[in-house]
């Protein structure tokens, strides 16, 4: 029941005020509405994670390192910032005990615990790349939401089976945030969606999979957070194979993606529903790939 309230509570939020907020600020610059809407989604999700789960590591750390996500993001829409800096949160994160310990020889089932740099190293590598790989899916017809929505989803119930309460409750109030910006879409513009909404996002989804699915104790659990965002790193992987083999990344590259390719076959509704499509059916092949591990574990 608390998950349902969870849900339907960051959903309305998100869409509600959002929806309020561009009615409000008809004649305000878009950089405004999109400071506006950046903090509306900030604090729903801070208030929402402190009410329903309380003081925990995982709220601290998504509290301090998303506020210096926001304001990076936010510095980097008026001024232009190295988008290096977003590791700052990451580092953070780390501090905070959640972390990538180490994993299982599935074979021999020696755990080998990682040094305690390696474990900094990989979890900062970790949330890097999640972030710019959800942030990028703002370029195909902003799916970010979308994806993280039915990714969130698919940890929650990783975390159920896995009896990880706070992981689960984290990740389905971010599935609920998410929907609420999928709905309150057409409020949102251009500088919110390419500046914020993506790394923010994908911060949070990362630390799910650290806090919960990577702390299974066998390196198979490695491949459920994989699975559950493989749909971008997929498409990343294409253009970075095809700037290498053709060294026409950069000057093809709005001319050489998955949202292009879609377009030459589907409308705007049809390629996003079929990337949905795509995303559902790989987080559903990482649920059975963990049942089918804990049955013959």
């Amino acid at each position: 029941m608390i998950f349902l309230i969870a849900l339907l509570t960051s959903y309305l939020s998100i869409y509600g005020i959002i929806s309020m907020i561009n009615k409000e600020s008809l004649n305000r610059s878009n950089h405004k509405k999109s400071l506006y809407q950046g903090i509306v989604v900030y604090i729903i999700f801070i208030i929402l994670t402190f009410i329903l789960i309380g003081v925990e590591n995982i709220v601290i750390g998504i509290t301090l390192g998303g506020l210096i996500l926001f304001s990076i993001c936010v510095f980097d829409t008026f001024k232009g910032i190295k988008n290096i800096l977003i590791v700052i949160p990451a580092i953070i994160v780390c501090m905070l005990n959640i972390r990538i310990y180490g994993t299982t020889n599935p074979l021999t089932g020696q755990y080998f615990l990682f040094s305690y740099w390696i474990q900094y190293i990989i979890t900062i590598i970790w949330l890097f790349v999640v972030m710019n790989i959800i942030n990028m899916l703002n370029k195909i017809n902003g799916l970010a939401p979308g994806i993280v929505s039915i990714s969130s989803l698919t940890l929650f119930i990783v975390a159920l089976v896995m009896e990880q309460p706070v992981s689960a409750l984290v990740a389905v109030i971010l599935s609920g945030t998410s929907l609420g910006l999928v709905r309150s879409r057409k409020y949102l513009d251009e500088h919110f969606i390419k500046n914020i909404e993506g790394v923010f996002l994908g911060f949070i989804l990362g630390i799910i999979a650290v806090d919960g699915a990577f702390k299974s104790v066998t390196i198979l659990s490695l491949i459920i957070p994989l699975f559950v965002i493989s749909l971008p790193l997929l498409n990343k992987f294409n253009k970075l194979l095809k700037f290498v083999v053709s060294n026409k990344g950069k000057k093809n590259d709005n001319k050489d993606n998955t949202s292009l390719r879609l377009h030459i076959e589907f409308n705007d509704t049809q390629s996003s529903l079929f990337m949905y499509i795509v995303s559902i059916c790989l987080s559903f092949a990482s649920i059975i790939i963990l049942l089918i591990h804990l049955k013959h574990s």
